[in-house]
């Protein structure tokens, strides 16, 4: 089933402009069923003694103030249509990571959110989860690897880590978004949906 998108170019860094963004979905929708905060940001691996605090502030801001702001301006239209959130967080954010003190943070902050928010919502009929994703064959995978100095090892090794042998793809975690977002998921709420390939099991 085919369809079409509307792109509205928004820096989530800036709470007018994720405002604006929402707005713009509903006056060409004509309504909002469905909130995914999808944008962030993974820096590179770095020590918590050569994190500097404003970078650390503005991960935040980036990844999970950003998430907190969208589930804000979203909630009034959402009650409307008995809408859900998806907060797309990260296994790291249950599991941790070595040098990744700050992503970590807002993973976990985002989890934080998907919770108290299911249970705010709820008796408005709206759901909130979260999808925890591992590796994922995104440009920003491939931009990391390629720092490493060998992209095709670095890829490998993400592969590796995944018992299914490989990482999702950007497609396969759209897929579950379209789950949580649907009425298959209508008694869903609360829950952070690992679509980790695995990794989990083995980290």
């Amino acid at each position: 089933m085919g369809g079409k998108a509307l792109f509205v170019s928004t820096d989530v860094s800036v709470p007018d402009q994720i405002e604006h963004a929402i707005d713009a979905a509903i006056q060409h929708y004509g309504r909002l069923d469905t909130l995914i905060n999808n944008a962030g940001w993974h820096p590179p691996a770095t020590k918590i003694d050569d994190i500097a605090l404003e970078d650390f502030e503005a991960l935040i801001r980036q990844n999970l103030t950003s998430t907190f702001l969208g589930c804000k301006y979203a909630a009034p239209h959402l009650r409307e249509t008995r809408g859900s959130i998806i907060n797309m967080s990260s296994m790291v954010g249950i599991l941790g990571q070595r040098d990744a003190v700050a992503y970590c943070a807002t993973k976990a902050g985002q989890l934080g959110i998907t919770k108290a928010l299911a249970v705010e919502l709820a008796p408005q009929g709206v759901r909130v989860n979260a999808i925890l994703p591992a590796g994922v064959d995104t440009p920003l995978m491939r931009e990391w690897a390629s720092s490493t100095g060998d992209l095709t090892e670095a890829l490998s090794i993400m592969d590796d880590i995944h018992p299914l042998g490989q990482m999702a793809t950007i497609e396969e975690i759209g897929r579950a978004c379209l789950f949580l977002a649907s009425e298959d998921a209508a008694f869903v709420t609360g829950h952070s949906l690992e679509v980790d390939g695995g990794a989990a099991l083995d980290y």
